[in-house]
């Protein structure tokens, strides 16, 4: 995509104000390795069902703290 973005604004003449961050744009959307976003993905999964499963869950049947008096 870069190539033809390339191609396309020196054939028109686009300046490099404009150039340089429609060339980083979509780096940034389209990574070149989506590994990274995958893992970090899972891990943000696997916390928030932890999170919940241990957490957030109401505790079914749970006695109340008896006060001496």
């Amino acid at each position: 995509m870069r190539i033809v973005l390339s191609t396309l604004s020196g054939i028109l003449g686009v300046p490099y104000r404009v150039f340089i961050p429609c060339v980083l744009a979509p780096a940034w959307i389209f990574p070149a390795h989506p590994t990274p976003w995958l893992v970090l993905g899972l891990t943000l999964l696997s916390i928030g069902y932890l999170a919940y499963e241990h957490g957030y869950k109401p505790k079914a049947n749970r006695d109340p703290i008896k006060r001496p008096q």
